[in-house]
């Protein structure tokens, strides 16, 4: 829980809150960057804010939640919620707004690049709210208000299994702001945790990955899990010189793999 009058922004980065059985995080009247962090199983509210902080609104940003009571709630005082590339799935309510109908003006929710899936509630208002809603896909019969918003299935991997990557198919890449994809993985600002030279997400690199990544370029075999990984150079193109530099590491004494290896992590570069 957070809460005072700071006069600074805190920030909440890279955190799993998870099996919890009430409420995640909870925010009174601070400013705070909730960033890249899973709510998994969390029987109440998993992101929780009541009021703004003197240095603004909080901000939730490329946070994945899933099997929740409530996704994100923004409570009496609160005045602006600002969402972006956040992805809620099977929670009982997605978005809970209330505002006391004594408060100076109506409170306004802005979110985009967002993905809303598979709640029974998909937003529930309560009092004077205004939504900004755009680039975002809600579960529902027709499209919620706003520019570039759809109501599609967005196609994740494997939702049960917790895998929230859209599939090449799905109607959500491309379609957040500035045409990058909706949800936690088309968060540029974000980049995804992941294994260099791990083509096939076994957490290994071995013989099968650069084979893995030969059969893309050129038998057209499949996609590729991860392309940051399979650049096993980090030159930001993925061709046959990839392949070849991890076959030299792996059994010619070739130099190292570019982090993130030997451990998981986030690509360093663009």
């Amino acid at each position: 829980r957070l809460s005072g009058l700071l006069d600074e922004r805190s920030r909440i980065e890279r955190c799993q809150f998870e099996e919890l059985p009430r409420d995640g995080l909870r925010i009174d009247a601070s400013s705070v960057d909730v960033v890249a962090c899973r709510f998994h199983r969390v029987a109440g509210t998993a992101c929780f804010m009541q009021g703004d902080g003197p240095a603004g609104p909080s901000v939730v940003e490329g946070c994945a939640f899933h099997t929740v009571g409530i996704g994100v709630s923004a409570r009496v005082g609160a005045h602006v919620v600002n969402l972006r590339h956040d992805t809620i799935v099977f929670a009982e309510t997605g978005l809970q707004l209330e505002r006391a109908v004594d408060a100076a003006g109506p409170g306004l929710a802005i979110v985009d690049s967002t993905i809303v899936w598979d709640c029974p509630s998909v937003v529930e208002i309560d009092g004077p709210y205004d939504t900004d809603v755009s680039h975002s896909s809600f579960g529902g019969i027709d499209p919620w208000p706003g520019v570039g918003n759809i109501a599609a299935d967005p196609l994740f991997v494997d939702a049960c299994a917790g895998d929230l990557d859209l599939r090449p198919a799905s109607p959500c890449r491309g379609a957040g702001r500035g045409g990058s994809d909706m949800g936690i993985t088309g968060f540029i600002g974000l980049g995804r945790t992941f294994l260099r030279g791990d083509t096939n997400a076994d957490e290994l690199v071995n013989l099968t990955d650069p084979i893995v990544t030969l059969g893309h370029l050129f038998l057209g075999t499949g996609d590729l899990h991860c392309e940051d990984a399979a650049d096993a150079d980090d030159n930001g193109i993925l061709d046959i010189t990839d392949a070849i530099v991890t076959l030299r590491f792996l059994f010619l004494g070739g130099d190292s793999l570019p982090l993130p290896y030997p451990d998981p992590g986030i690509d360093p570069t663009e």
